[in-house]
């Protein structure tokens, strides 16, 4: 099982990935994902200190949703 901290960094890292290469803004992956826009940014700024489980559950389902389309 992956520490919590890492997982958050293989999103993080997958989020703003997606937002510079794809430019896909905050907004619309907080929706997509369905947690705030300002929860995400948060999230991605270090301004945070934990997400809640079902957020990083929810994170966690799309980052390999965009591995999977990366790869087709």
């Amino acid at each position: 099982v992956e520490p919590v901290e890492q997982r958050e960094k293989k999103i993080r890292d997958q989020i703003l990935k997606v937002h510079n290469e794809k430019h896909v803004s905050i907004r619309e992956i907080a929706d997509e994902v369905s947690i705030s826009p300002s929860t995400l940014s948060r999230f991605c700024n270090h301004k945070t200190k934990r997400l809640s489980k079902k957020a990083l559950e929810k994170l966690t389902k799309w980052c390999e949703r965009q591995e999977i389309l990366e790869k087709m």
